[in-house]
């Protein structure tokens, strides 16, 4: 009984989703699982309360694994199969994330009504890239001054 009831949290189901990726998993890794493994690793996928998007994350992560025919596939290597990101692909996410925290925060500096603390932080995030696009364009403003200022020194003294 605790078993269905878990089975009802869940958007897995064995046929086709499982049993397709289970294939596609058998002829990338040049192995042949019992269906009673597959079996076994549904249940226990279910058990986990896993959904598709997990199981999937899962799948591409154990594709990027090195275990050919004389490892068997376990259980274990799902659970443990954790999707892996490169610094430059961490470093691009944050990024995005800064800069739809900048936008939102854009958007709402203006606005009249009551901002959650969210809201504000991104409205103070806002705030500060523009105080520092200022910073940063004041000090090209500055040397361009005074590039004129001597070109003009300089032609005045050669006239």
């Amino acid at each position: 009984m605790q078993f269905q009831s878990e089975y009802n949290k869940t958007d897995l189901v064995y046929d086709p989703f499982c049993l397709l990726l289970f294939a596609q998993l058998e002829a990338v890794k040049r192995e042949k699982f019992p269906p009673e493994s597959m079996r076994q690793w549904f249940i226990e996928f279910v058990r986990r309360g896993w959904n598709k998007k997990m199981l999937q994350e899962r799948y591409d992560a154990l594709l990027s694994t090195k275990i050919f025919g004389i490892e068997k596939l376990e259980i274990a290597d799902w659970i443990n199969a954790v999707p892996v990101m490169a610094m430059d692909e961490v470093n691009l996410l944050v990024k995005r994330r800064i800069e739809s925290l900048i936008q939102r925060g854009n958007y709402l500096k203006d606005k009249e009504y009551e901002l959650t603390e969210e809201d504000k932080k991104a409205v103070d995030l806002a705030l500060a890239n523009e105080y520092k696009f200022k910073y940063e364009n004041s000090g090209w403003e500055a040397r361009d001054n005074y590039q004129t200022e001597r070109r003009k020194m300089w032609e005045d003294k050669f006239k």
